[in-house]
């Protein structure tokens, strides 16, 4: 009877990943198309840089509100729910970058629309993955919504990146725009991970929090070390180095990177199964910050291409361990998953946008461009706080 339970389990838990993977590939098809392209996008319409900054520190400012906001539709409604109306927001989202141009809606409502989707989404997506994981194989787990997401990555900005460079960047919204409605169909064929009509709880969750300050800290200069650092880069080699047919060259770039990191993704999931987690981590963290330094040298299209291979093929070193600690985590606050994921996502993004605050002031003196270059630099050295960690996943 105990090994038909087992295997009843097991067989929900699949169908679970299954439908949870195929919408994640697709979700992140439909968000490439665009997400690289948007800050040059913008610049194309006459934003200056620190307008451009300025639009990721609202979203910033936003998304720490609407992440804790979103908490209680997400317990009352199940994470599921709540991906699909993010899907909603996500479509209003690209539908006023479309009109952006004619329309010349202010930067603060796509700002503010932006971070709702987000805010909707990767709670609900960290709580269900959270929730539905198996702890002594995270690693592979993690490792194949990598594959996934980098598959989804890198069919994304060539997508996107030739249709623009062809028909403008419209073009790449309304196909995005269906690729995310698409990517609705595989969550539904299975019910909601958690309990929903639950009850949202705040009280003493700082209590329990104040202990882990070296976790959500290093989770938190994590992220701004690849998708900060990422997006400025991409800008800066996007007006300085890729001048011509950018959006297709940016496309290509992009998805040959991705196209080799997928390679390794298998061996760090094994490998962080196999008690090498935090070892992997941290040479993933340094050879980061190496790579960041590099930039500072890097002034032709050559030395650009294999940096951004090499730091494609990091990124799983570091944010597989990373991740799966944070996750293991989540189960030390039963009845508090969906609060805890939401404080620590609103902390991560707190410090996004003092970060972009800070080059936004650090522009009114400087050369934006020089700003762009070292800010990239900086938030890649700025991962090595990563290395305070104390996840007790990875001993």
């Amino acid at each position: 009877m105990k090994k038909e339970i087992i295997k009843i389990w097991k067989k929900l838990h699949q169908d679970q990943l299954l439908g949870f993977y195929a919408s994640m590939g697709l979700r992140t098809t439909a968000v490439t198309m665009v997400g690289v392209f948007v800050p040059f996008y913008l610049y194309e319409l006459g934003f200056g840089l620190q307008s451009i900054l300025g639009y990721y520190l609202a979203f910033a400012g936003f998304r720490v509100f609407f992440n804790l906001i979103t908490t209680y539709p997400i317990a009352r409604f199940g994470p599921k729910h709540m991906m699909a109306a993010s899907t909603a927001t996500g479509i209003v989202h690209l539908a006023l970058l479309f009109s952006l141009e004619t329309h010349e809606w202010p930067l603060t409502l796509l700002a503010a629309v932006y971070s709702l989707t987000n805010a909707l989404f990767f709670t609900s997506y960290h709580v269900i993955f959270s929730k539905i994981k198996v702890s002594r194989e995270a690693g592979k787990e993690l490792s194949l919504m990598l594959i996934l997401r980098r598959l989804g990555s890198m069919i994304g900005p060539l997508m996107g990146g030739l249709l623009a460079n062809s028909y403008g960047l419209q073009i790449s919204l309304v196909v995005a725009s269906i690729l995310m409605f698409l990517s609705l169909a595989p969550l539904f064929f299975t019910k909601e991970p958690v309990r929903v009509h639950q009850h949202i709880k705040f009280n003493g969750l700082g209590r329990k929090l104040l202990p882990l300050w070296r976790d959500w800290t290093a989770i938190s200069f994590i992220s701004l070390s690849g998708l900060v650092s990422a997006m400025l880069w991409t800008l800066y080699i996007s007006l300085t180095i890729f001048v011509d047919n950018t959006y297709a060259v940016i496309g290509l770039l992009s998805t040959f990177a991705v196209l080799l990191s997928m390679l390794s993704a298998g061996l760090v999931g094994r490998l962080t199964d196999a008690h090498g987690a935090r070892q992997l981590m941290r040479m993933g963290l340094a050879v980061e910050a190496l790579t960041g330094i590099a930039r500072l040298f890097i002034g032709s299209p050559t030395p650009a291409v294999v940096h951004n291979i090499v730091r494609a093929q990091v990124e799983a070193t570091k944010s597989v361990p990373a991740t799966k600690g944070y996750y293991a985590q989540t189960d030390d606050f039963p009845g508090q998953r969906i609060v805890y994921i939401a404080v620590t996502e609103s902390i991560l993004i707190f410090v996004r946008g003092v970060f972009f605050l800070s080059l936004i002031v650090l522009m009114e003196f400087f050369d934006p461009l020089n700003i762009l270059l070292y800010g990239s630099v900086t938030a890649s050295l700025l991962g090595l706080i990563g290395l305070i960690e104390k996840y007790k996943a990875l001993d």
